[in-house]
């Protein structure tokens, strides 16, 4: 029997990655016939609260991977009560318990939808300061689900501005299986500055990192910034002279743009993600935006704003398909771990390019 995706029941092909942003969760479905099925998952209160105490300096702790010896010894007691609450049947932390039932929801949905089973995955996360490696492998563990590393990827956790930019295509070689070909198309590909803007319902986070390849992500605490105060549900009916609202978001974007002038390249890429992004470069965000970036450099910006609810997602998926760990079981199982495929709930595919300015360079 032949599905849709063109696999056959014995053989379905299929890649997994899951985003989880600041108020929502998405997942990707990528098969390898360049389909893509997506869904998203509104998180709950919990969930909310979760990631805004995250984005705290003041939440922050020692987590692996560790720096060196000492704080393996002065994290001992954090991991036991973890693995005590392991071993009771419950999530290893309240923190975990709230990210992982964005993972069990988008999982029973979309496993419900399309008649497949979802054994392993990777998982993209903002940039908070506070949400560790083992926060996500504990989620995933929780639900049943095996947790996909990217090899190659400089850090175990996959942040927003890697997966953006790979789900747009960027940084990315077209004969993928074909090393040698793979190669020397790397050799062309631009290094990009690259601005990822994410604006959701109850945050706003701005990263600003240059790129060649998604995996080359170098993104310090100064390159990133989040702020949880400043989402589209504050955002009040008036205009950019009349409300507090606006005065605050222009100096947010002045702090983090201005800081980086003089010392790092300009960015030339603009990313949007999230459900709040603007579709316009007439929306009063977009405007905003874009007033401040014409102070701060005076190259024309190329914007990639298509799909930006799931782009992420899409992004991880593809970087699961691309990059899959060696001898990494959980890996293997996404390549053929779905079975009995039939009709999808949604069917995107691949869509790079923006709803407004231009199109991608479509490396």
């Amino acid at each position: 029997m032949r599905f849709p995706d063109g696999s056959s029941e014995a053989e379905p092909q299929f890649d997994v990655g899951f985003n989880l942003g600041p108020s929502s969760g998405s997942i990707a479905i990528d098969y390898r016939n360049g389909t893509v099925i997506v869904e998203r998952v509104v998180g709950d209160e919990a969930y909310c609260e979760t990631m805004a105490r995250l984005s705290l300096p003041s939440s922050a702790h020692l987590a692996p991977p560790y720096n060196d010896l000492g704080d393996r010894m002065d994290d001992r007691w954090r991991v036991f009560k973890r693995s005590m609450r392991k071993r009771l049947g419950l999530p290893a932390s309240a923190d975990v318990g709230a990210i992982s039932t964005v993972i069990s929801h988008l999982r029973e949905l979309t496993e419900s939808r399309l008649s497949i089973t979802i054994s392993s995955a990777a998982v993209s996360v903002p940039h908070l300061v506070a949400l560790y490696q083992d926060d996500i492998q504990d989620a995933m563990e929780y639900v049943r689900l095996g947790y996909i590393e990217i090899y190659g990827y400089f850090r175990p956790v996959l942040w927003e501005a890697a997966v953006g930019f790979a789900g747009h295509g960027l940084g990315l070689c077209e004969h993928w299986q074909d090393a040698a070909k793979c190669r020397q198309e790397y050799q062309d590909i631009p290094q990009r500055s690259v601005l990822t803007v994410h604006y959701a319902p109850n945050a706003l986070t701005l990263s600003l990192a240059k790129l060649k390849s998604p995996l080359s992500l170098w993104e310090p605490g100064w390159r990133h910034y989040e702020n949880f105060t400043l989402g589209s549900m504050y955002e009040p009916e008036k205009t950019l002279q009349e409300s507090e609202y606006w005065k605050t978001l222009r100096d947010a974007f002045e702090f983090f743009l201005l800081q980086q002038t003089g010392v790092y390249e300009p960015a030339h890429t603009l990313i949007f993600l999230g459900e709040s992004a603007p579709a316009s470069a007439h929306e009063p965000f977009a405007q905003l935006l874009y007033s401040v970036l014409d102070k701060v450099q005076p190259r024309p910006l190329q914007v990639f704003s298509k799909d930006p609810t799931h782009v992420a997602a899409k992004g991880t998926a593809e970087l699961v398909k691309r990059f899959p760990a060696p001898n990494n079981a959980a890996t293997l199982a996404v390549g053929g771990g779905g079975s009995q495929v039939r009709l999808s709930a949604q069917e995107q595919p691949h869509d790079n390019g923006t709803a407004f300015e231009t199109d991608h360079l479509g490396l």
